[in-house]
């Protein structure tokens, strides 16, 4: 990751309470604290975290992902089978036993 993100910079966050990354917002950045930047997830929740703990949001055709299906709340794996022209669209899913499904990424988390 680079040495500064931007304020309303979209990223990959790694949750502090499991191993997944998920999209958030930078809302600040202050360089006097080891925890420097402050985040908004796209689910609201929010919290301060270092550089190590984002990456640019790189999921492409082929990437596993889990994803919520249907707007259900439980996360299912799922593979990545196409990416929408701008992203907005999101990213269309094969849930496997369940189908497919154009899913925007503040459904998802990834590993990394």
């Amino acid at each position: 990751m680079k040495d500064k993100v931007k304020k309303g910079e979209h990223l990959l966050v790694q949750w502090k309470h499991d191993e997944f990354w998920y999209p958030a917002t930078v809302l600040r950045h202050d360089r006097d604290l080891e925890q420097c930047t402050y985040v908004r997830f796209d689910d609201g929740d929010k919290q301060w975290c270092n550089l190590q703990q984002m990456l640019p949001i790189d999921i492409e055709v082929g990437d596993r992902v889990h994803a919520r299906w249907n707007g259900e709340d439980d996360y299912l794996p799922a593979l990545v089978e196409k990416v929408s022209d701008d992203r907005s669209d999101g990213y269309q899913l094969h849930f496997p036993g369940k189908g497919e499904e154009w899913t925007p990424l503040s459904m998802m988390r990834v590993t990394r």
